[in-house]
């Protein structure tokens, strides 16, 4: 059975109906880059890191008999010095893993500057319920600087379970501490709702601690008051959190995105959301039907190069221009599957340069690529 993949490329979320309660939506960086419909739905949890070593995911809600499609990991690292490579690796269940960067922000008043946000497709590691551990992420069981904990997002196919799109958001969304009126906003996009709806939403969080943080809020409506993010993922007081609402009720036949806000707090604590998982029941489809809204395709910076993520099979061209807008290469990539392509583009030399990319399909994607 083949579902619907979708990835979006931008810096922000699209506008529409629902707005939050603030006047300033400032911050919109956790973009949603994946999404499939299928028969089935998705479950989550995380871990801290940052005083265990080894740290342990559960999963439970998995059906019996049910097919892991998708499995995705993600962390995120506090620290004062530049990106390192070991920022992006890690153990998973015993098996070496190397992610991919989705976003960088400040860092949630630790002082520290930098936070950074990687994942990695776990898929193959993933079997159903039960327990993954984790172990040699950057000075895990440190305290700072540190890896600050993890999140696991399992998607999963059954027969028996109604049609549901899941999308899947990512990036590093601070949202500090005043002022009192601001919000830290992005918006959900890639999927038709349809009624009666089921609407479940979880987000990753770093740097969750006993004290207030902001509201949060979907589409427009609360759910959760302050506080809502407090280092409860095991062991709790840990500093991350991957929470999960039922948001049923918030989501209308028909709608086509939502939005999630969250508040900033006039005191108390600072967190940076890193990822999120949504799932909402949707029009059944065609078995062996495929198809894209928007853009299936979008580009990352990462390393000497760029990741490349591919949201259905198409033949791709990247043209690449210099800070002065002069062509400086053309790459090729025929045949791609659904997936992340890694581009190396090192022997272009230090410099800042511009890569724009077409597929087959007419999907357009471009990205500001840094090489050192």
């Amino acid at each position: 059975m083949t579902g619907l993949f979708l990835m979006l490329a931008g810096a922000g979320g699209m506008t529409g109906a629902h707005n939050g309660p603030g006047a300033s939506d400032k911050y919109t960086t956790l973009v949603t880059w994946y999404t499939v419909t299928l028969n089935g739905g998705y479950t989550a949890a995380g871990c801290g890191m940052k005083y265990t070593n080894p740290s342990t995911i559960t999963i439970t809600g998995v059906p019996s008999g049910a097919t892991i499609r998708k499995a995705f990991l993600y962390w995120a690292v506090q620290n004062v010095v530049p990106e390192q490579a070991s920022f992006a690796q890690g153990t998973f269940n015993g098996n070496p893993i190397v992610g991919i960067k989705v976003g960088s922000e400040i860092d949630p008043c630790w002082g520290q500057d930098s936070s950074w946000a990687y994942r990695a497709d776990v898929t193959a590691f993933v079997a159903g319920n039960g327990s993954y551990v984790l172990t040699g992420f950057y000075n895990q069981a440190g305290t700072i600087p540190v890896a600050t904990g993890a999140s696991l997002f399992v998607i999963y196919e059954s027969a028996s379970d109604p049609w549901v799109t899941v999308c899947v958001n990512e990036g590093n969304m601070d949202v500090p501490i005043g002022p009192l009126g601001d919000t830290a906003r992005y918006d959900i996009t890639g999927f038709v709702a349809e009624a009666p709806v089921s609407a479940w939403l979880s987000i990753a969080a770093q740097d969750g601690q006993n004290t207030d943080d902001g509201a949060l809020f979907f589409n427009a409506s609360i759910i959760n008051p302050i506080p809502v993010f407090q280092g409860q993922d095991p062991p709790a007081g840990n500093f991350w959190d991957t929470r999960t609402w039922d948001v049923s009720s918030l989501v209308n036949d028909g709608e086509s995105f939502a939005t999630v806000t969250m508040a900033h707090p006039g005191s108390g604590d600072c967190v940076n959301l890193i990822a999120s998982c949504f799932s909402v029941t949707a029009p059944s489809m065609a078995t062996g039907e495929e198809r894209a809204t928007g853009t299936a395709l979008s580009l990352i910076p990462a390393g000497k190069g760029l990741c490349l993520m591919s949201g259905l099979r198409q033949d791709v061209r990247l043209t690449v221009y210099d800070a002065g807008g002069r062509l400086v290469a053309t790459r090729d990539m025929k045949g791609l599957e659904t997936g992340e392509y890694r581009v190396d583009f090192s022997g272009l030399g230090q410099g800042v340069f511009m890569v724009a990319a077409e597929s087959s399909l007419g999907a357009r994607a471009g990205a500001r690529m840094v090489l050192r």
